[in-house]
């Protein structure tokens, strides 16, 4: 072999290298991370992640002017997303949704439109229990039914065509609404889902009658799957003896949080220093004086008597 091919070979078989580190490393972040770490707010162990994919089907409803004070007629809804678990029971993600919408007034005049919406959402999810990893095995728990809360903030676009006019545009969303998640397995969850969805907007059904902003919910059976996620459940194998340790943790985790409090100087006039230096004093309280008293222990020189 030459030696062009040889570089060539080397080169390749660094690239592959290099590759599989990336790769690897791209697992590993996106999956359950392997360091288990403790939140003094939750007071719970947990690790990171995974990464999970959303997919759901449903039923989309219009909530506005011509949906009598109610929803309106049910249409196909859907939505794709990803999210990923930071901290004990909050998730965090982005979810794109569709929806098709209508509606028709009851009143003397009827009035109904059609609309095709779609949007992009970025959402927190919170549990309202969860896994519990403690470091004393009788505190580990492992939820099999998981309610939460989800709540967030994107926008909409929307194409109206009613009876009399058409309207489209995009509109700020707020997305609110709560769900169950049920625990199949590691990587896979089934959750079904209401959100109800606020927007800033009257014409999302082509029609203004000042009945304030338009709004529409979604009914959706989602499938949550996270590829990265372990086939089994990890298993915790570092446990002390000290059931009580994660307490400990926990009243160092908040003296972190507490800010010290200023030290408050008093305040001294100039020339005030120097006349609060201590001085020594007697036992008695006065000063002393450096000069020498004769005491009783003082020699006294003995007179001589005079000559004759």
């Amino acid at each position: 072999m030459n030696r062009s091919k040889r570089t060539l070979v080397l080169f390749v078989l660094a690239l592959c290298l290099s590759y599989m580190t990336s790769a690897q490393t791209l697992v590993e972040t996106l999956g359950v991370s392997k360091k288990r770490e403790y939140s003094g707010f939750f007071d719970s162990y947990y690790y990171r992640g995974p990464l999970s994919i959303t997919g759901g089907v449903g039923t989309s409803i219009y909530m506005g002017d011509l949906s009598n004070h109610f929803y309106g007629t049910p249409g196909l809804g859907f939505s794709l997303g990803l999210n990923y678990k930071f901290w004990p029971r909050v998730m965090f993600g982005v979810e794109f949704q569709h929806q098709a919408l209508s509606g028709k007034s009851k009143d003397s005049i009827p009035v109904s439109f059609t609309g095709v919406n779609w949007g992009l959402n970025f959402y927190g999810r919170f549990y309202l229990v969860e896994d519990i990893i403690r470091k004393s095995p009788d505190r580990r728990t492992n939820k099999k039914v998981k309610p939460y809360i989800t709540a967030g903030v994107g926008f909409t676009h929307f194409n109206a065509k009613g009876t009399y006019s058409s309207a489209s545009g995009i509109t700020p969303a707020f997305p609110a609404g709560l769900g169950i998640e049920f625990k199949i397995s590691q990587r896979f969850q089934v959750m079904p889902e209401y959100t109800h969805t606020f927007t800033f907007n009257d014409r999302l059904d082509a029609a203004s009658y000042g009945g304030g902003k338009d709004g529409y919910g979604m009914i959706l059976l989602k499938l949550q799957y996270a590829p990265f996620a372990p086939k089994k459940k990890k298993k915790v194998k570092s446990a002390p003896a000290d059931p009580n340790q994660h307490r400990e943790e926990h009243q160092e985790w908040r003296k972190k949080k507490e800010k010290p409090k200023p030290v408050e100087e008093e305040y001294k006039t100039p020339g005030e220093e120097n006349n609060n230096e201590e001085q020594p004093e007697n036992g008695d309280g006065t000063e002393e004086n450096n000069e020498e008293k004769p005491t009783d222990e003082t020699p006294v020189e003995e007179e001589k008597p005079e000559g004759n």
